[in-house]
């Protein structure tokens, strides 16, 4: 007769307690509330979309123009090397990366709230949630990383084989052998851990039931059950045995490591962007010094451009009194467009579109920002070109359209019988300095998280080797410092010590051992939490020397 066997799983051993999931639920419903009210400011409000449209508008706009000039006015000839194409319409693509830095920030909390959701009644283990936690905090610079190597630099050096293939196959060379996995990688690597994790969770229940089952075979948990189970206690005070306390090396730990290694990584793109993007910010369009510019202006999404900002050489100051810089009362400077023109770039909801006249001023004294004309309460923006001051007198074609720009500029005479004296003038583009700034604030948040984290870590340590110094202990935090009080320590007798405080749980343990040995080298110098005093707790003698004991 055959017999019936069953077998019982307790699920109730991996649910969290009640402290746990009543804080959990707290911080699913504020995370959760929070979170819709800062999505819905950062979607209407802070319109954070605008950032994704001039992305996408660059991307499906982004085209080769075949010219007949070179940038330095010489004719240019198609041969073996030379196409003759110009890739133009891929500047937008650097919004991007603000935009996914402002997307992160936007979905941060509800995001939050549902991974805290995902384990709210799992009773998974600390160690299982430092590292979700971190692995979810890498996404976002990941995604940034990824999108400066496979999208915003291949656009901007062309890099990949656009236009005639004959003149651009070997592009794939250095995009699909370099690029890609420089910038493929890192989140692919994030993205895929961050799920691993997330599907395998790791619960204090079955480290206790190994920790158990163990115990009764006779042997010592695994190397693995041992970090998953690792205790509070991460020093190791060292003792010879005359009692005498030596002091360890420090050790950073594996959270202060990994949180290293984190700025690391949104350091290294942050630095990039801001070189990046102050070199886009002091450069000029080509003809540094003319007194007449014709501009095209090619206004990729159809909302306006930010126009033209316009220098001369000149020094700022009010010497006569009249409340306005004197550099700006003796000068012309006339600008025209050919093309339409809206009344509001970049704002579809309150711009106007207005029709093309060329006969309109588009020029607009402006030394600093907008409205600010030229009055002394304003400084103006300075430049330094080839040991030349720059100040800045104004904008033209601010709002303009397709078209071409026509910007003069002249001294005006003293009197009719005199000659108008040109006056040399130094350009950018508008749209350029807004891509500029965007690369500046986003590659200024990455490196400054970035160098704040390293900064804090190598003071932490610093101060941590400074005050172990004046102390004798090297303690990894406060209440560490008398984690194990040894009480008598002679060589040959059994080692006397107590516990401050010890660990909670089945699974702990303490042994001694030689400084350089391992955990697994314990021999049969260790015994359970739970099977001694740890008030007073013995373990067997050893011979003189130094040695270490591990919580």
């Amino acid at each position: 007769m055959g017999s019936e066997t069953s077998s019982y799983v307790d699920y109730g051993k991996y649910q969290a307690s009640l402290e746990d999931l009543s804080f959990r639920n707290r911080s699913i419903l504020l995370w959760f509330s929070f979170g819709i009210i800062w999505l819905f400011l950062n979607i209407f409000v802070f319109n954070i979309l605008w950032f994704w449209e001039e992305f996408y508008f660059a991307i499906s706009e982004v085209g080769w123009q075949v010219v007949t000039e070179n940038s330095d006015g010489s004719q240019c000839v198609v041969t073996e090397y030379e196409s003759c194409e110009r890739l133009v319409g891929s500047g937008g693509v650097w919004w991007s990366l603000l935009g996914s830095l402002v997307t992160g920030i936007a979905v941060g909390p509800l995001v939050f709230s549902a991974l805290i959701l995902s384990y709210r009644n799992k009773d998974v283990t600390k160690k299982w949630k430092d590292e979700i936690w971190g692995l979810l905090f890498l996404i976002n610079p990941s995604i940034i990383w990824g999108l400066l190597f496979l999208i915003c630099l291949p656009y901007a050096w062309t890099l990949l084989p656009w236009g005639e293939w004959s003149t651009n196959w070997w592009k794939i060379f250095p995009f699909g052998f370099g690029l890609i996995w420089l910038g493929g990688l890192p989140p692919i690597l994030v993205i895929s851990n961050f799920f691993k994790k997330f599907f395998n969770r790791e619960y204090n229940y079955d480290l206790t039931v190994e920790a158990e089952h163990a115990d009764k075979v006779g042997f010592m948990p695994t190397q693995e059950a041992l970090e998953k189970g690792q205790s509070s206690y991460t020093a190791e005070p060292i003792y010879d045995l005359s009692g005498n306390e030596i002091t360890p090396k420090p050790s950073l730990g594996r959270g202060v490591i990994f949180a290293a290694i984190f700025a690391v990584i949104i350091l290294i793109p942050g630095i990039v962007l801001l070189i990046i993007g102050g070199g886009m910010a002091e450069e000029f369009i080509e003809g540094e010094g003319s007194s007449s510019y014709t501009l095209e202006i090619i206004d990729e999404d159809g909302l306006g451009d930010q126009g033209f900002i316009i220098f001369i050489k000149a020094t700022p100051g009010d010497f006569n009194g009249n409340g306005i810089h004197d550099y700006c009362e003796n000068i012309i400077v006339n600008a025209n467009h050919s093309g339409a023109w809206m009344s509001e770039p970049w704002q579809v909801m309150t711009s106007h579109y207005n029709e093309a006249d060329e006969t309109r001023q588009v020029f607009e004294l402006e030394i600093s920002q907008r409205d600010s004309g030229c009055y002394t309460q304003h400084w103006p923006k300075e430049k330094w070109q080839n040991n030349t001051q720059l100040v800045k007198i104004g904008r033209a074609c601010y709002g303009c359209m397709v078209g071409n720009t026509t910007i003069t500029a002249e001294y005006a005479p003293e009197s009719e019988s005199e000659a108008r004296t040109p006056v040399g003038m130094w350009i950018q583009d508008g749209e350029k300095i807004q891509q500029s700034t965007a690369l500046t604030i986003v590659g200024a948040v990455l490196a400054g998280i970035g160098g704040a984290t390293l900064s804090i870590i190598i003071i932490v340590k610093i101060s941590k080797s400074k005050a172990a110094e004046r102390a004798g202990i090297m303690p990894t935090i406060e209440e560490e410092k008398e984690a194990i009080e040894i009480i008598e320590s002679n060589p040959g007798q059994p080692v006397r010590f107590k516990l401050n405080d010890p660990p909670k749980g089945g699974d702990a343990w303490v042994g001694i051992y030689s400084p350089s040995a391992g955990d697994q080298d314990h021999g049969d110098r260790w015994s359970w939490l739970r099977d001694i005093d740890v008030n007073n707790a013995t373990l067997p003698g050893q011979t003189a020397g130094k040695w270490s004991i591990r919580v």
